[in-house]
């Protein structure tokens, strides 16, 4: 007999039982939905006028001339061809109709690139075109490339002999491949430059496409920092490349491929830096009005306090000035919304990339942006600006007389002054005036100066050199040549302003540059009681090492491969970080490049199938241990050996079965 509370339970579990079925029908119908609808494609527009089509411009002048004789022997055989080829009738036939087509785009397509015609045509016809079907067979090879890069399952090519009018037309792209040098151009970097200008001005503040730059002229790389500066365009979502280098087998297709995903990869934070670049440089704009208008209202009266106050703490009027008018300027900056939110976002786009597997140890970024064509040396400038004052250097000592000089001290040698002898070296000891001003107003007799030790350290293509937890000034141009100078902890010199000054003037001592006030308290601090606070001048310690690259594996032949030169013929020697944590890395475009190198050499005799290229760039890009696995059974090693030793290690060193590795050597006594 069934109760009331049976038959409730029954009632429930089929409910229950329908509202499964329908969940699963849910299920079901949004699994069969995403399966319907196809990936998307890639949008991809294409610029380059011999790409998009071979025509008549790209015929030399001296050959169209003699397309313009018609009796000429070499007319003659081509039109032979136009006969057979288009069923065009004899030339004396339709003169004017021929005379025509000889100058036509047509001519050009359907009988010179006819594959029958290049195979089978005679001189001296064949000698006037091969410079013409020699850049058709390039032409063609680069067209081939990208099309296999980009396959059409994945993408959809758009190619254009011209660029749009209105950049508006190049939104609808996810990638743009712009050829430098199209027709005739006068100016071709300069046009680009604008075209790019106009784009990043119109786009605003919509994210831009990446853009690539190919060109077979030397222009792309001399002038390849304008781009970036000038177009307003981040070197973040910009590449530059050589249609050479994509041409190479080592590159090729899938160069192209990764070099993408690494654009797209990055495309927010290009698109932040773009917003970033706008704020502040319109920010500074409209600060610098307003800056003036405070300036201009101080009268001469409030500038004659200045300068009093600067007079009586004994401070170079200079310095103190500009100290107090730039952070006038700064102010003004730092207090629009629009910085700060542009600030904001760049610190999201970072943060995003930061990992931190161990919470006790700082974090590390997961995946580097590359900056294909941004010099080191910016990056160096922007830590040297931030360290030393741009401000014109006192006279030299030697030039100023004994009494004056110990009077005008203070001017002569200001606070945080580095006084060095004239021949620098590696380690030669100079001087930071750090004697406190205070100090220096007394003016008694036997008053004592009091100064820090530092070494001088060359700067060896401008990267940012390790040295662990010491105070470091860096990036001062000495006669040309770029200086770090580090601090002698626990050493300090204090002798009386006479006799210093006839010491520096008898070793030939001048001021050659000049710490920004805050940086000489770190020296003075750390000198007198070791207080410094390293964060606000802390930078990342980065080395640049020059490495020859070998795959080490027992399948290779000999053991080995290396990396060389196409042109010479020699072990290629590139350049790579080494972080003050003892890990490296690889800078710029230059993961990519041994990424493909790797990937094709072991591809020759090891099964590389599931080994990802993107993977191993994208290892390669961040900070890795000497004995990191970049992917599957490829190892990154690093190794410091002299060269006369490099032959034995060679021979020694041996890849475990079934593992390559990449072996970064590098020769520490060069540094």
């Amino acid at each position: 007999m069934t109760t009331k509370m049976d038959q409730a339970q029954a009632s429930e579990a089929a409910l229950q039982a329908q509202l499964t079925g329908a969940a699963h029908a849910e299920v079901a119908q949004v699994a069969a939905a995403e399966q319907s609808v196809p990936e998307q494609k890639i949008r991809i527009l294409v610029v380059d006028d011999e790409l998009f089509g071979m025509n008549q411009s790209h015929l030399t002048d001296e050959f169209k001339q003699v397309l313009g004789d018609v009796s000429s022997p070499e007319v003659e055989e081509i039109w032979a061809y136009a006969m057979k080829l288009c069923g065009r009738p004899a030339l004396e036939e339709a003169p004017k109709d021929a005379a025509a087509f000889l100058t036509s785009d047509e001519l050009v397509r359907q009988v010179l690139l006819h594959p029958t015609f290049i195979a089978e045509v005679q001189e001296p016809t064949k000698s006037a075109l091969q410079f013409f079907h020699e850049r058709a067979a390039k032409v063609a090879t680069l067209r081939n490339t990208i099309e296999e890069a980009f396959p059409e399952q994945k993408a959809e090519i758009t190619w254009l002999g011209a660029r749009p009018s209105a950049p508006e037309e190049l939104f609808q792209y996810d990638l743009l491949i712009l050829d430098l040098v199209l027709g005739s151009s006068a100016s071709a970097v300069d046009e680009l430059v604008k075209y790019l200008a106009a784009l990043g001005r119109d786009a605003y503040p919509r994210p831009v496409p990446c853009v690539v730059v190919m060109s077979s002229h030397r222009e792309l790389v001399d002038y390849q920092i304008q781009f970036s500066t000038k177009s307003n365009i981040s070197a973040a979502g910009l590449l530059i490349l050589p249609k050479g280098k994509i041409e190479k087998a080592e590159f090729g297709a899938e160069g192209m491929l990764l070099s993408y995903r690494q654009l797209e990869r990055q495309r927010d934070v290009a698109q932040q830096m773009r917003v970033f670049m706008r704020a502040w440089t319109d920010a500074l704009e409209a600060g610098k009005n307003k800056a003036a208008e405070a300036l201009w209202n101080l009268d001469a009266a409030a500038m004659q306090e200045i300068h009093l106050v600067a007079h009586n703490d004994n401070d170079p009027y200079d310095e103190f000035l500009n100290a107090l008018i730039s952070r006038e300027y700064l102010w003004h900056v730092e207090s629009v919304q629009a910085v700060a939110d542009a600030i904001k976002a760049l610190d999201e786009c970072f943060q995003a990339q930061l990992v931190r597997p161990d919470p006790k140890k700082p974090a590390a970024i997961r995946q580097r942006f590359i900056a294909p064509f941004v010099e080191p040396k910016h990056g160096r400038e922007l830590v040297s600006h931030f360290t030393w004052t741009g401000m014109p250097l006192p006279q030299s000592l030697s030039k100023v007389d004994l009494p004056t000089a110990t009077k005008e001290f203070s001017s002569l040698v200001p606070f945080g002054g580095l006084l060095a002898p004239p021949n620098l070296a590696l380690n030669t000891e100079c001087l930071v005036h750090i004697t406190q001003q205070c100090d220096l107003n007394q003016q008694r007799d036997g008053q004592s100066v009091l100064f820090a030790v530092a070494k001088a350290k060359p700067v060896k293509n401008h990267s940012i050199d390790v040295y662990k937890e010491e105070l470091v000034a860096r990036g001062l141009t000495i006669q040309g040549k770029e200086w770090d100078f580090v601090l002698e902890k626990g050493r300090q010199i204090s002798v009386p302003t006479k006799t210093f000054v006839r010491w520096a003037k008898r070793n030939g001592l001048q001021v050659c540059g000049r710490l920004r006030h805050d940086i000489a308290m770190h020296f003075l601090l750390a000198t007198t009681n070791n207080m410094t606070r390293w964060a606000s001048q802390k930078v990342d310690h980065i080395m640049t090492l020059d490495v020859k690259l070998y795959l080490h594996g027992k399948k290779f032949e000999n053991g080995h491969v290396v990396l060389k030169d196409s042109e010479t013929g020699e072990p290629l020697v590139v350049s790579m970080a080494k972080t003050n944590s003892n890990t490296f890395y690889f800078r710029d475009t230059t993961s990519i490049r041994i990424a493909l190198w790797l990937a094709q050499e072991s591809a020759k005799h090891y099964d590389m199938s599931g080994v990802s290229t993107e993977v191993v760039c994208n290892k390669l890009s961040i900070p890795q241990k000497s004995g990191a696995c970049l992917e599957k059974f490829i190892d990154l090693k690093v190794k410091d050996v002299l060269p006369e030793n490099l032959k034995e290690l060679l021979k020694a060193e041996k890849a475990p079965e079934g593992k390559v590795e990449l072996v970064c050597v590098f020769n520490s006594a060069e540094l």
